[in-house]
């Protein structure tokens, strides 16, 4: 049985009509009358094009390939005409799924017949896919055209392959791998952007049995702004039966309305594995109960790329680019001098009510505001996202507010506008901690949980008017 690398996979797809559209209505390009009309912007590597095809592997059954379930056939095609996104080079090959789960997807196979698709790269090299067959018949070349994946089969038929289960679109895939397998025994869940991810080393968290049995789970998600992060809070985090902790690392940029893009959040929406959770959520919940619990070996086998098994996405090099404070200060002055900063005042009150419900059922909530250089206690922008320093301290003003009204909050600034107690050393780049910093901010985090477990909840303090 043939085995490849993972490309892939999410169905950047579905959300083609959702990103032609915004909140305020249509935002596609007038088109003039005679000119051709403009390209869609995708994103992901997705593109849609116009090909014919001209050479195709037969492709096989669910009964040819048993006991194996899915299947793909290879076929090649010159692009005529791209009308989405961006493809190079005219001649490519592309992997039509022909078996889905046991069931086979007629193929069409006419030589010279004109196809429109929507097609992602396929060497990704993310995780890896096995048990899938393989048909490629095609001729063997010297220069191999770049090879893609046909979208149609989660994109308008609505059938997730087995293949594609765990792919949400990158490299929190593989967080979400260990999320459905820890569900049951999970007592702590760490939320946020890149800045948690790297900054709170999981398995460092909760008492020596978190060692063996992961009961500690860092799902921030590199580049989420604040509306991914509520859905992964509120879909994902709040079912857990065994829930006692929330860490949340936030931020200005998480309520910057102003920031550039919020595309992590189309992908993760438009991916083939929220599409299966959406469809099957009846069927997966509530969570299997396992009283042998789910060891750490276990986890080893998954043979995670860029993350640990508790979820953890930092990395052992100290810095994006190594030098002394002096060497790297120019640099760290150029990302923090833009500001482009509005509040999202829609985004915060989903964020408040998201950590009502969660203190509703007795879970602790832990809102930390997450380092920035120290370099930020005088530049221009407080974040490198272009946050303002007046946003921070608007922010900032709000969750100290939530922690007075709610005795199941607990909130820290920890950055204190770049006056903290961290040094160039210990950060990876302007904004992330690096593994020597994330260890010194982990054994405090671990240490503050603790002291408050033993003190309990205190009585909720009525929030000051806001001026």
């Amino acid at each position: 049985m043939f085995r490849f690398p993972n490309s892939f996979f999410y169905a950047v797809g579905l959300m083609v009509v959702a990103m032609l559209t915004s909140c305020d209505g249509d935002t596609k390009p007038k088109q003039e009358k005679g000119q051709e009309p403009p390209v869609e912007e995708l994103y992901g590597g997705v593109a849609k094009v116009e090909a014919v095809r001209i050479a195709a592997s037969k492709g096989r059954t669910a009964e040819d390939i048993a006991p194996y379930d899915e299947a793909l056939a290879w076929h090649e095609y010159d692009v005529k005409k791209v009308l989405g996104g961006k493809l190079e080079g005219q001649r490519i090959r592309v992997a039509h799924w022909s078996v889905v789960r046991g069931k086979t997807i007629l193929q069409d196979t006419t030589i010279g017949q004109q196809v429109e698709m929507t097609i992602k790269p396929f060497d990704e090299k993310v995780g890896s896919v096995e048990d899938v067959a393989v048909d490629d018949e095609l001729d063997i070349l010297a220069e191999e055209p770049p090879r893609y994946l046909d979208l149609k089969v989660v994109a308008e038929g609505g059938q997730t392959p087995e293949a594609l289960r765990y792919d949400y679109g990158g490299h929190f895939s593989n967080q979400m791998q260990l999320y459905w397998k820890l569900r049951p025994q999970l007592r702590l869940v760490v939320l946020g952007n890149s800045h948690a991810s790297r900054g709170i080393i999981t398995s460092e968290m909760l008492d020596d049995k978190n060692k063996t049995f992961p009961e500690a789970l860092n799902m921030a998600a590199g580049g989420a702004d604040g509306y991914l992060q509520c859905l992964i809070a509120k879909e994902y985090v709040t079912p857990l039966p065994k829930l006692e902790t929330i860490v949340w690392m936030v931020s200005a940029r998480t309520f910057n309305k102003a920031r550039r893009s919020n595309h992590r959040n189309e992908i993760f929406q438009a991916s083939p594995a929220y599409d299966y959770d959406r469809k099957h959520w009846q069927e997966l919940w509530p969570a299997p109960e396992n009283p042998a619990g789910v060891k750490v070996n276990e986890l080893e086998e998954l043979k995670l790329v860029g993350a640990d098994v508790w979820g953890w996405t930092g990395h052992d090099r100290m810095a994006r680019n190594p030098g002394t404070l002096e060497e790297q200060e120019p640099a760290l002055r150029k990302a923090l001098t833009p500001v482009r900063y509005e509040f999202d005042e829609v985004l915060w009150e989903q964020f408040a009510q998201i950590l009502k419900g969660f203190t509703d059922k007795g879970v602790r909530v832990f809102l930390v505001v997450s380092p920035i250089h120290p370099l930020s206690q005088d530049t221009p922008a407080a974040d490198p996202d272009g946050s303002s320093r007046e946003g921070l301290k608007n922010t900032v003003s709000r969750l100290e507010d939530l922690e007075k009204g709610n005795p199941m909050i607990w909130f820290h600034d920890t950055n204190r506008r770049g006056a903290h107690h961290f040094t160039h050393e210990q950060f990876y780049d302007a904004d992330h901690l690096n593994k020597v910093g994330a260890t010194q901010f982990t054994a405090w985090m671990k240490d503050w949980i603790q002291r408050v477990e033993k003190l309990g909840p205190r009585p909720p303090v009525t929030p000051a008017q806001s001026p």
